[in-house]
């Protein structure tokens, strides 16, 4: 049973009472506290699967972030001028959201006038849709996701709170890994549960499959809209519990009960990662961790580390020789959709409508089609993915400059920890180590909300680093990531 639908309806019902619930629901969380309201932020971060469509998608972590936003003001006034100056590279940021407004100004008039259908209705038929609203509620968008780091630099101040947000963090990861579960389960036993879920103004309730020879394959998708939604909410959280897991494990002042903790927390996230079968996902789950072996090299990995790595990768690459049916999805779902020819000629990923674009505005080359705008020039329903995604909206400069900020930010995390400092912690190694592998992983995974992980792993870094430097908590014992702490 299929409560896609049902959802849908219950919603629907709600539509004409919008304009009243909207701003009573604002007014009401304003009365709580920021740090509550970053709590249920974090924690919700992966639900996106159920949103009301105005223009631009309202769902849950984007509602919930901007309300922590208008409460921080409040509540944490001091706090907050304090963490602008320490929001890293913000100048550089300054610079990206800058050249986004001129590439947008630059696209507008040159946007054609037709009709555009997408996945979730007519482009101009509501608020911030049109050629130009669309263009500043993307940029708004962008604003808000960069917005994250502020809002836990202002309430993270101590190396306990920053341990607090993570616990919420794998909480809320871990219930969309068991709903996850449970949703395989029903799909099995005809159980009622939601499945793909687009949107009040879609509800599609498609069940994402693949076919093989060896049968139909079931991607999990849980609550966070598509499988490669869910794969981009896990993947940060795989690789910081990877990192944390392996360090923990290897120390034997830890206690046994915090090892299996975190064991079982690791397999349950990377299992359900895995079971989303998404291209996207497992690509970037691939480089990201390339990314961070090719960094942790110039901190002088032991041997040991190396071919553990090695073992690995040569595990991976028997199972795919050996084992019939993981060589057919892996072919089905990586080899097949990376070929050139399907890469040349299907629309999917967007690449014919990129060349098309480029043939005939090659202006944007070189500034992109502005956040939002390539669906002007070229109709397409679904957002195009990886590399393409930033090649039309973002241009060759926009990708310089916010890959730039991202470095930026990494140099400036590393600065101020120092690599003795980093080398010893294991939760500022995991948080970095995490930082770099989701910055590679975009190049390949750039979904809008799904990479919110991104930015919430910067903020938590930061946070991190700042409370070591001005000494608010001694970071020399690394056993204060303790069974008791965490």
């Amino acid at each position: 049973m299929n409560l896609s639908i049902f959802v849908y309806e219950i919603i629907k019902s709600f539509f004409s009472f919008l304009p009243i619930l909207i701003p009573l629901g604002a007014l009401i969380f304003l009365f709580i506290p920021s740090r509550k309201v970053l709590f249920l932020f974090i924690f919700f971060l992966g639900f996106q699967a159920i949103f009301i469509d105005i223009g631009v998608m309202v769902n849950i972590p984007r509602a919930l972030l901007f309300i922590t936003l208008l409460t921080i003001p409040i509540y944490f006034t001091r706090e907050l001028i304090i963490a602008l100056k320490g929001y890293p590279a913000k100048k550089m940021l300054i610079v990206v959201i800058f050249f986004l407004a001129i590439s947008a100004l630059l696209n507008i008039p040159s946007f054609p006038i037709k009709n555009i259908l997408t996945a979730y209705g007519p482009i101009g038929d509501s608020l911030f849709r049109d050629r130009a609203t669309k263009q500043a509620s993307q940029i708004l968008m962008f604003i808000l996701k960069a917005s994250i780091p502020l809002v836990i630099l202002t309430i993270c101040r101590t190396r306990k709170e920053v341990v607090v947000m993570l616990k919420v963090l794998m909480a809320g990861t871990s219930f969309l890994c068991l709903y996850g579960i449970y949703q395989f389960f029903a799909y099995l036993f005809n159980l009622p549960a939601i499945y793909i879920y687009r949107g009040a103004f879609n509800p599609t309730g498609a069940v994402g499959i693949f076919s093989t020879p060896f049968g139909n394959f079931f991607r999990v998708s849980s609550l966070a809209g598509e499988p490669k939604d869910l794969a981009g909410i896990l993947l940060p959280v795989s690789i910081l519990l990877a990192v944390i897991t392996w360090r923990v494990v290897k120390e034997k002042h830890y206690n046994l009960n915090l090892k299996l903790v975190l064991l079982g927390l690791f397999f349950l996230n990377t299992c359900v990662f895995v079971a989303t079968f998404s291209t996207a996902g497992w690509l970037g789950a691939l480089v990201g961790i390339g990314g961070i072996f090719i960094f942790s090299m110039n901190f002088q990995p032991k041997i040991r580390t190396v071919w553990i790595f090695c073992s690995i990768c040569l595990g991976l690459m028997a199972m795919y020789v050996v084992i019939p049916s993981v060589n057919d999805v892996v072919n089905k779902r990586i080899i097949e959709r990376l070929n050139y020819e399907y890469l040349l000629n299907n629309n999917e990923y967007g690449v014919p409508q990129l060349l098309h674009m480029y043939k005939t505005h090659p202006e944007t080359i070189i500034y992109g089609a502005s956040l939002g705008g390539a669906v002007f020039y070229e109709q397409y329903n679904e957002q195009p993915e990886s590399i393409v995604y930033y090649l039309f909206d973002y241009g060759v400069i926009g990708i310089i400059l916010l890959f730039s900020f991202f470095l930026l930010v990494l140099r400036k995390i590393l600065n101020i920890s120092k690599s003795d400092n980093f080398k010893k912690d294991i939760l500022l190694s995991g948080l970095v180590y995490t930082m770099v592998g989701s910055i590679v992983a975009t190049l390949v995974f750039p979904k809008v909300d799904s990479m919110l992980g991104l930015w919430v792993i910067i903020g938590l870094t930061t946070a991190l680093t700042i409370s070591s430097k001005e000494g608010i908590e001694s970071t020399k014992d690394d056993r204060s990531f303790s069974a008791e702490s965490y």
